[in-house]
């Protein structure tokens, strides 16, 4: 699917067979046509000059300063490759004041993950690719679209205690792409549609009792904007 191989191309890897797929898609444009470079670098740099109190890149250690004076995360690059294994490049993905939460993204050779941070307690939750979070903070939905390297998951989590749980999981659509929450107990993704090359939207919606289910609205969307969603985030 070409999605996934746009989005988990290596950062080191030449970018032209990405440029030519990407060629005719005006938005977003691409500068390299290499995900890693074009939207997490680049939205990395924007963060840390927005809060430069806050979180600070040191050569290849990521910092980010937590609520408690002197407490901090520290995220280490690891740039030398033995064949294929141990690169794994660390990247400033979100920085939530409001919610008092930081996302970092984690690249390796082929693949990516994310880790969600809660800024008071410290306390973090490894994820396959980074969150959404709902309007008020309560929920944070995760869709991993990588088809190539990825789990596929769709995921709710929310706050528990000083940390964070997966309150809902195993559904049966897999390697969708994130659209939208409408309000704290729905939410918009686009799943592929089998043997063909269009995506369908399914809801999520969060019930009476806190159950999560899921159904389609019978709309599609194309394979072009599929990708643009997944080049959004």
């Amino acid at each position: 699917m070409t999605s996934s191989f746009l989005r988990l191309l290596p950062p080191l890897v030449g970018a032209v067979v990405a440029i030519c797929l990407l060629g005719c898609q005006a938005d977003p444009p691409p500068v390299t046509g290499n995900f890693f470079d074009d939207v997490i670098v680049a939205r990395e740099a924007k963060l840390l000059a927005t809060f430069p109190q806050n979180a600070k890149r040191q050569g290849e250690r990521l910092v980010i300063h937590l609520a408690t004076a002197g407490e901090m995360k520290q995220y280490q690059d690891m740039t030398a490759c033995n064949g294929q294994e141990d690169c794994l490049l660390y990247r400033l993905f979100a920085y939530d004041r409001k919610n008092q939460t930081a996302t970092v993204f984690a690249q390796f050779y082929e693949g990516h993950g994310a880790a969600l941070i809660d800024l008071v307690s410290g306390a973090t939750i490894d994820l396959d690719d980074p969150p959404h979070v709902s309007p008020s903070g309560q929920y944070w939905a995760v869709a991993d679209s990588d088809d190539g390297y990825g789990s596929g998951h769709v995921l709710i989590i929310a706050r528990k205690a000083a940390g964070f749980a997966i309150v809902a999981q195993d559904f049966a659509h897999a390697y969708c792409a994130f659209d939208r929450w409408d309000g704290d107990d729905a939410l918009s993704l686009y799943c592929p549609l089998a043997n063909v090359d269009q995506y369908e939207e399914i809801i999520i919606r969060r019930s009476n009792i806190g159950a999560w289910s899921e159904s389609s609205t019978g709309k599609t969307i194309s394979n072009d904007q599929f990708n643009k969603l997944v080049w959004r985030e």
